[in-house]
């Protein structure tokens, strides 16, 4: 039998395989069936990958591509008229080496700079940098190839032969993901302090595992109340399925200032990736809906378009969320 802090890391990597056998593995209290997620060799070709991902990020592009399996979902154009951008922050060398610190030196993106390489850079002139992130800041324009990402795909489940069965994490140019770094915790303080999220939303939570809280949290109810009724959501490409248009509407209600969004706006009207494949990279597809995974920005802006359906739940009902996975319960009417 496993300790519960080792049952919970196996949960959480669990998790990033299967959401639905891990939280069920949690509700039975089973720590003998699960293991450390194992990674599977990517086997999708590149025409078919092609086909299947246009159809989520690009539909409009999309139309005429035959894949009956796939419905397609037209998105409205998004157009943001936005007043003049003004109060922009001024971004300091720490602010840099804050973002630095929380960066492991993971693959580099389609600029072959890894953080290493940034930090390096960073510590000989602390100037260079942070006087180009506030130059894009002031411009709200990326720099050139900035939303430019190659693809990586992660198997989830079910035939590896099948796209729709892997997770889709995007590279970006490692200064991008340096920047967004910046941006990220930047927007973490402004989502704490207005309270932009539900107290429901545990999921990238700063200071607290939101998965750890959920489990905790779940299995004091199953013995402190009998029966508890759970119901476990899935949001099937959740990241890839949000609307540029719901995002933009929502990211105007919670009065982010002008500069965010007229840069965020700038960066995925020139978003596109490739998509590496067992018999090499697809072509390119522009983002025309969802957020890229792999974007230190993108939990964040998930979190904000989908806080809009936490709060339209009933006020009986206690809910976790942690991005992707949303898991309800509720005291039987009877108390029984």
């Amino acid at each position: 039998m496993l300790s519960l802090p080792n049952f919970l890391k196996i949960i959480r990597s669990a998790h990033k395989k299967n959401k639905l056998d891990a939280v069920r593995a949690a509700i039975a209290g089973d720590r003998g069936t699960l293991s450390p997620s194992v990674k599977s060799k990517v086997a999708v070709n590149s025409t078919e990958t092609f086909k299947f991902y246009s159809r989520i990020w690009n539909p409009s592009a999309a139309v005429t591509i035959t894949q009956p399996a796939v419905t397609t979902i037209t998105q409205p154009a998004v157009t943001i008229t936005q007043p003049g951008v003004t109060n922009f922050p001024t971004w300091t060398a720490s602010d840099v080496d804050t973002a630095l610190s929380k960066c492991s030196n993971s693959a580099p993106g389609k600029d072959c700079v890894n953080f290493s390489q940034l930090a390096d850079i960073h510590g000989k002139n602390p100037a260079q940098l942070t006087g180009t992130f506030n130059q894009v800041c002031s411009t709200t324009v990326p720099g050139i190839g900035w939303a430019d990402a190659r693809v990586t795909l992660i198997h989830k489940k079910g035939d590896t032969s099948d796209p729709g069965n892997y997770r889709p994490i995007a590279v970006l140019p490692t200064v991008t993901r340096l920047y967004h770094k910046i941006l990220a915790n930047w927007l973490q303080h402004f989502i704490k302090d207005n309270n932009i999220l539900s107290p429901a939303q545990k999921g990238f939570a700063s200071g607290q595992n939101g998965l750890s809280a959920h489990i905790l949290s779940l299995n004091s109810e199953i013995q402190r109340v009998t029966p508890v009724h759970v119901l476990l959501i899935d949001l099937r490409k959740a990241f890839d399925s949000v609307s540029h248009q719901a995002l933009f509407k929502r990211l105007r209600e919670i009065k982010l200032p002008s500069w965010f969004i007229q840069y965020l706006l700038h960066f995925y009207q020139s978003a596109a990736v490739t998509i590496k494949c067992a018999d090499g990279e697809t072509d390119s597809i522009s983002i025309k809906c969802g957020v890229l995974q792999g974007d230190p920005l993108s939990p964040f802006l998930f979190n904000i378009v989908f806080d809009t359906a936490l709060r339209g739940l009933l006020s009986s009902v206690r809910a976790f969320a942690d991005g992707t996975y949303l898991h309800l319960y509720q005291q039987s009417p009877s108390g029984s």
